[in-house]
């Protein structure tokens, strides 16, 4: 019996019974903010307000202290998961490094100033920018934020998987000075790199490997659809795609070539999921295509106890968990009604 995984198993799946189960979730949908502090504080984020409740209030606090649950629940995931696949996991947590790398790199070419708190990247309004999920110690973004120019950003960060990726692609910024298209490369990268650190150890690993893959072509999808919004040509967008093994530029123009009437069907019969219909705005049916690819994973997942799959499922899980909050506590914020806050969260009727 291969036993490499079970130590993480037991540690991971009890923690996985302090997630907020669903039917709670959607009860927050008719909360006002003191519900929301209630409710959250039957969970484990009761921790979390109370040690952020000394400097923030209200739906900043209950943001913050959604962020920094998921921080914690990261760093349990690299003190549980067996040496074999440390490294991967690691490089999937600096998807977050990626982020605020990004955050700090846009600031410093507008010329707004950051700081760093214990927990987060702050905005020169000390807004919440960024969370500290992946691995550079917040120490190191004390250093980085004061540099005086992208490479220098770079250079202070090649220490950790995010830096390295920046620094792959950074001739791409110097020849076009473009950030759109330097960050762009740097998602390409980040995405191919880690499906080529997933290796198989115990051959189940395939499931992850499929995830990602459809991850990179809903990313696809999405570019059709704006595609087909703004009028361009398919022609426009060859050559424009991530390489994946799910989905072939063939397919991509059937989807970018559907009647309105039969996307929706067309784009989740290529996903194998049920997307449901009536979105005004394509930004919220690339969303539920996402959300409909994520909650199929997860179901798999889950079923498979002691082994990367359900280390990749705690993650995933976290990160569900997370959005969805944050999409709650936001929603309440700006007054968005019932129907729009179910669209950004994924939460169904």
């Amino acid at each position: 019996m291969d036993l490499t995984y079970t130590g993480s198993f037991g540690t991971l799946k009890a923690n996985s019974l302090s997630f907020v189960p669903y039917h709670k979730m959607k009860s927050m949908l008719e909360m006002d903010l003191e519900g929301l502090t209630s409710a959250l504080s039957e969970f484990p984020y009761s921790e979390d307000i109370s040690a952020l409740s000394g400097t923030q209030s209200g739906h900043d606090l209950l943001e913050m202290a959604v962020n920094r649950r998921l921080a914690k629940r990261n760093f349990l995931v690299m003190r549980s998961a067996p040496g074999q696949v440390l490294d991967f996991i690691q490089f999937y947590l600096s998807k977050w490094d990626i982020d605020n790398l990004k955050s700090i790199i846009s600031s410093k070419l507008v010329g707004l100033e950051q700081s760093v708190s214990d927990t987060f990247l702050l905005s020169f309004r000390d807004v919440p920018m960024g969370v500290f999920g992946g691995m550079i110690p917040h120490e190191v973004y004390r250093s980085i934020i004061q540099a005086g120019s992208l490479e220098q950003i770079i250079e202070s960060a090649s220490s950790y998987h995010a830096g390295r990726v920046f620094l792959s692609q950074l001739e791409i910024y110097k020849k076009h000075k473009d950030v759109s298209m330097f960050f762009s490369a740097v998602d390409s990268s980040f995405n191919n790199k880690l499906i080529t650190m997933l290796k198989f150890f115990r051959g189940d690993e395939w499931i992850a490997r499929r995830y990602f893959n459809e991850l990179m072509s809903a990313r696809n999808v999405d570019v059709v659809l704006k595609a087909r919004t703004l009028g361009l040509k398919f022609e426009v967008l060859k050559g424009s795609f991530a390489e994946t093994t799910v989905m072939g530029e063939e397919k991509l123009f059937q989807i970018y070539s559907s009647s309105e009437q039969d996307l929706i069907q067309n784009i989740g019969s290529a996903f194998g999921i049920k997307i449901p219909g009536g979105y005004e705005y394509d930004a919220d049916l690339s969303l539920a295509l996402w959300y409909g690819i994520r909650n199929k994973y997860l179901q798999i997942m889950s079923s498979t106890a002691s082994s990367l799959n359900f280390i990749m499922w705690f993650l995933i899980k976290s990160e569900a968990e997370r959005e969805k909050l944050r999409g709650i506590i936001n929603g309440k914020r700006y007054s968005l009604d019932r129907k729009r806050i179910i669209a950004l969260t994924g939460l169904a009727e």
